[in-house]
């Protein structure tokens, strides 16, 4: 071949192309940033724009902002150096602030520079000191000096720097959602109510309140507040509660915590609250008279859905409950004593749902008995409703005693056992208007892993509930019950646990086709919080939804 002709050859190919990571698909970027070690992520980050929008949200999410970030851990620094130099707003998931009232916060300049360079999700202060929560290096951990003491309760000026930060945490950095969980002492609750009495009920002050009202601001962009410590109530802080809880973007409210109120507090505490679009209420840890509770649900008019919690006053059968009340009503959950205080007086027929929360106590074998006679002057009215939740809660950690029946032996077929008749088990079934209204049932037990009792027993006592279409499954192993936190395969190590809830994986599939069997209307079935494959009614396997 001539020289010519190669070189004509060569001319003819096609000139190659460098092909750098800014060219690449944005997919194969993130998979690329992924497998980079925090330095050089955080250096690629900064090579050009289009990268920079790429690879520092991957390096801001291995801390923790796409998820739960804990102000002032020992990681922080390195996260603020990378927000001041972020091309954007980042908007943080959770941002977790652990402190102490006594003095204010000592961190309030860099919590005041960080609201101002993100937008924040859902913001959440804790009590207790900063090192309680803190993620970071175990040799950062054993380098840092213990905190000092700070002194119990909150002054004025701590009160001062507190709204400072709320604001602008509400203003600036856009929070949708606020959880207050600061020190709470009972010394303060007289303080609190000499505070209400002077800002509420003098009559100076009622004509200055009165017109504060008309001028709120409307440029907050808050919709759920969870006022979870009397500190809120504190003098400094008393008018900025009162006037968030009357923010017009507001929606949803929990009171809980609150237990260092007694009645005759909240019964000048509630007539001062007033939440214009209030439809999401929940209520617990606190003792509220019945009366003050209903004239407070009839000056919001526009609740939707109302929880209540284990942990309340008894409901005074004997207070008379206003014509009026609770006109939109359409979820209603709490104790059996509640639901029939509510349902046995109106019948609010816009209620679709109603979740019964009861907590079954070790002092004798759990049956649908004691539900049926809590429940019984409401049995009618809860057969119409279309979705009726039944959840149980057990305070013991050994629930053997849960169904009364003893586990098959290993050697034997698991799911042979499962199906069996019920002759293999002491586990009886009543026919009752329990069993008959309720839909979905929630099943919460105080342990790890089932024992083999339950797992076999189960299905059957669900074959009882006529109507079930809904199953729900929770242990300790969720993470979301009794303080409970992490991923559970973190749990398994620590614990060495290496099987599932059912102890044995092999029981899995015996569990579900007995479930199926006794529960041919099944549609969902989850299991700590997720949603498993369970075998349809045919031999296919499909995903009940």
């Amino acid at each position: 071949m001539s020289t010519s002709y190669r070189r004509a050859a060569r001319e003819q190919l096609p000139h190659e192309t460098t092909v750098t990571i800014p060219d690449l698909p944005p997919e194969l970027v993130l998979l690329l940033c992924t497998f980079l070690p925090d330095d050089d992520l955080y250096r690629i980050a900064f090579a050009c724009k289009r990268l920079h929008h790429l690879a520092l949200p991957v390096y801001l999410g291995r801390y923790g902002c796409d998820d739960e970030f804990i102000f002032d851990s020992l990681l922080s620094p390195d996260v603020m150096q990378a927000l001041r130099s972020a091309l954007y707003t980042p908007r943080l998931k959770r941002l977790v602030y652990t402190c102490r009232v006594g003095k204010g916060h000592q961190q309030g300049e860099d919590l005041r520079e960080l609201l101002e360079m993100v937008e924040i999700e859902d913001f959440r202060l804790q009590p207790g000191a900063a090192s309680v929560n803190q993620k970071g290096r175990a040799e950062d951990q054993l380098r840092q000096e213990p905190d000092e003491p700070e002194e119990e309760g909150m002054t004025t000026e701590a009160a001062k720097q507190w709204i400072g930060v709320l604001d602008g945490l509400i203003a600036k950095a856009r929070c949708r959602c606020l959880t207050a969980e600061m020190d709470s002492n009972q010394r303060s609750v007289e303080s609190i109510e000499e505070g209400i009495v002077r800002e509420y009920y003098r009559p100076h002050n009622i004509v200055r309140n009165t017109i504060a009202r008309w001028f709120t601001p409307r440029t907050r962009h808050l919709e759920e507040f969870r006022v979870h410590s009397t500190s809120l109530f504190h003098t400094g802080l008393l008018q900025w509660t009162l006037g968030t809880l009357r923010a017009p973007s507001l929606t949803s409210v929990s009171f809980s915590q609150l237990h260092h109120f007694a009645p005759e507090t909240w019964a000048i505490l509630l007539p001062c609250i007033t939440i214009p679009n209030l439809q999401h209420l929940s209520i617990n840890l606190c003792a509220i008279a019945t009366t003050d509770l209903y004239a407070f649900l009839a000056r919001h008019p526009a609740i939707t859905e109302l929880n209540f919690g284990r942990n309340l006053l008894p409901p005074d059968m004997k207070a008379t409950m206003p014509s009026t009340l609770l006109p939109t009503l359409d979820t209603l959950s709490g104790p059996p004593d509640y639901i029939v205080a509510l349902l046995s007086t109106r019948p609010f027929g816009t209620i679709t749902t109603v979740r019964v929360v009861y907590r079954a106590k070790r002092a004798s074998q759990f049956t649908l008995d004691a539900v049926n006679h809590d429940l019984a002057p409401v049995c009618l009215r809860l057969k119409s409703v279309p979705s009726v939740a039944l959840a149980v809660s057990f305070e013991a950690g050994d629930v053997d005693w849960v169904l009364g029946a003893r586990a098959p032996d290993a050697n034997q077929n698991g799911l042979s056992s499962a199906q069996g008749s019920s002759s293999s088990s002491t586990m009886q079934h009543s026919v009752s208007f329990v069993a008959s209204c309720v839909t979905k049932v929630e099943f919460e037990a105080n342990v790890y892993v089932l024992p083999l009792s339950i797992v076999f027993s189960l299905p059957k006592w669900l074959g009882g509930f006529a109507r079930i279409k809904v199953f729900m499954l929770r242990t300790l192993a969720s993470g979301a019950r009794r303080g409970v936190s992490g991923d559970f395969a973190e749990q398994r190590k620590i614990m060495n646990i290496d099987t599932a809830p059912w102890q044995v994986d092999q029981f899995t599939a015996a569990f579900l086709q007995a479930v199926v069997k006794h529960c041919p209307g099944l549609r969902r079935v989850e299991v700590d919080g997720k949603e498993v494959e369970v075998p349809g009614p045919r031999a296919d396997i499909v995903r009940l939804r």
